[in-house]
């Protein structure tokens, strides 16, 4: 095992070597350091040393338990010992002030944890999404009480056991998409505030030739659709397919369904990698960007506007900044701004580029560029993330969150060194207030379209709620319990059996569906769905009934 002291000369090694080999070059490179709260939780050496994956996110201003809180939840990986996810409730607009916090330990084998949340009868939920070594893929949803987070449910999501990529981005508080690699095709399911229950759809794999690894995935909005958006890579022919699919569409499928999505996008790049997709939360147009490396020295953003697709490389001194490809630059990260719609991108990865000002690694920087890649905002010099870089974990994988309209700051965790202080590694927490004339400026503005369908969604259940098969398990007769204001609306019964397979379809008012119902007593024994729809009441809803031997 390596002492601190080895660390710490190591460190210093490389920094020398940088000098020789002439990364500082004769390029007077200017690192901005930022003017934002940030402080390590935990700094306790709790299995950060080699951390795989980090995820976070925020929101600001809920008042769950009085008063009006941020919360902010992340997640890191060390397959070897074992990941954790972070939660926090701060004061409103104030990082500084932690009201709570604490810790959900994951043992070793847990890869990739991706965290989400929905806030679900006014109860706030924390999702955490996983591959687990040996076993699969799994959603693991808590309930954040007063006294901390309580565990709910836990979804399996696969029985794969080797690992494979897993993400997750959230929508406001009602919507939730996973999405993950099984079996080299990719796979993914929905989750979202059902009028004060969770719903959560079957799974949604996507036709295409096998053979698509490592996918990511985010939430755009923009007139009217609420699409999830992602990206994942094809090795035969080392390219990435960027492609789209209808969130409430998904929501609506009542089985495993295989889709064919909306391909945007095929682009060919240099090497292997892995992509990281973001959207702006709301728009008024079409926009997308996803972030890779190639080679382990250029960074890439590969972005869409409008229709309009480009790819710019950050790293090279194309962007007007200087060039430091000849560095190790390592997985970026991206982010839109809450500003105008998304009408900027925060770029960040892990750079060795030795800083001139102080003679050290920059390690965490940034570049803000405009959203259809025109140029950078933060020209001419890169961005400090940290407020004093140290060094960075051995595996130094940074994130950022992606629900930028939803909090008051860009909020970004990344695992580093604290040799300094000799206080081991630690997850250093960082909030880039968006009213800020620093670093990653802009004002929060939106409004969700969709916020009228969710306010819908509980008129809609609350009559559905009441309509129930009966009896169940049934062998001569099968009957709907139908409201009585709903009894002259037109309403339509399909069956399907377990395989999807439609076996019986019926419509007309309730009395007349429920006459029909009488010939299902010829069913073969076995599970059926029942999806009953009632357009005039915008009511569908899935009845599962057994029919008895």
């Amino acid at each position: 095992m390596r002492t601190r002291a080895i660390l710490f000369i190591e460190r210093k090694l490389m920094y020398a070597l940088a000098f020789v080999i002439g990364i500082t070059a004769a390029n007077a490179q200017v690192f901005n350091p930022p003017s934002a709260y940030e402080d390590s939780y935990p700094n306790n050496n709790m299995n950060i040393s080699r951390t795989t994956h980090t995820s976070c996110f925020a929101w600001s201003g809920l008042s769950l338990f009085g008063p009006t809180e941020d919360i902010v939840v992340s997640a890191w990986d060390e397959p070897s010992a074992g990941g954790a996810v972070a939660w926090r409730r701060l004061q409103n607009g104030n990082p500084s002030v932690i009201n709570a916090q604490g810790i959900i330990p994951y043992g070793s084998g847990f890869r990739d944890l991706e965290v989400g949340h929905l806030l679900v009868n006014g109860v706030f939920r924390i999702f955490v999404a996983y591959h687990k070594a040996g076993s699969g893929h799994y959603m693991d949803i808590y309930d954040l009480t007063g006294l901390g987070p309580v565990l709910l449910t836990t979804v399996p999501l696969s029985s794969q056991a080797q690992y494979s990529r897993i993400s997750m981005d959230s929508h406001k508080l009602y919507g939730v998409a996973v999405t993950w690699e099984e079996g080299a095709r990719i796979r993914t399911v929905v989750a979202w505030d059902n009028s004060g229950v969770i719903g959560i759809s079957p799974v949604t794999t996507f036709i295409h030739p096998v053979g698509m690894f490592n996918p990511d995935v985010a939430f755009s909005h923009y007139s009217g659709p609420l699409l999830c958006e992602y990206v994942y890579y094809d090795p035969a022919n080392n390219r990435f397919y960027q492609t789209s699919f209808d969130f409430w569409t998904m929501a609506g499928f009542v089985v495993n369904t295989a889709v064919v999505p909306t391909v945007q996008d095929i682009d060919a790049v240099a090497g292997p990698s892995i992509a990281n997709i973001d959207c702006p939360d709301h728009s008024s147009i079409s926009r997308w960007a996803y972030t890779y490396s190639v080679g382990g020295s250029d960074v890439y953003a590969r972005i869409q506007e409008g229709g309009g697709v480009t790819t710019i490389n950050i790293t090279d001194g194309s962007m007007g900044i200087a060039a430091i490809n000849s560095a190790f630059n390592l997985y970026p990260f991206l982010a839109y701004s809450a500003a105008g719609g998304g009408n900027s991108i925060a770029i960040a990865w892990y750079t060795n580029y030795i800083d001139p000002g102080t003679s050290q690694q920059a390690a965490y920087i940034a570049a803000e560029v405009t959203s259809n890649g025109g140029g950078v905002v933060s020209s001419p010099d890169y961005l400090t993330i940290p407020n004093t870089p140290i060094i960075a974990s051995g595996t130094p994988v940074l994130s950022l969150s992606k629900g930028t309209q939803y909090a008051d700051y860009l909020y970004t965790i990344f695992p580093q060194y604290n040799y300094l202080l000799g206080t081991g590694y630690e997850m250093q927490h960082k909030y880039h207030d968006w009213t800020s004339t620093g670093s990653y400026k802009g004002g929060r503005t939106y409004r969700c379209p969709d916020e009228e369908r969710i306010s819908g969604l509980a008129n809609t259940n609350a009559g559905a709620a009441l309509i129930t098969a009966y009896p169940n398990p049934f062998s001569d007769e099968l009957s709907l319990a139908i409201p009585a204001d709903m009894q002259t609306e037109n309403v339509t019964v399909t069956i399907t059996n377990v395989t999807g397979a439609v076996v019986r379809t019926f419509s007309g008012v309730a009395a007349k569906v429920n006459q029909q119902l009488r010939t299902t007593a010829n069913l073969q024994p076995g599970l059926y769905l029942l999806q009953v729809d009632i357009p005039s009441k915008q009511i569908t809803k899935t009845l599962k009934v057994t029919k008895a031997e």
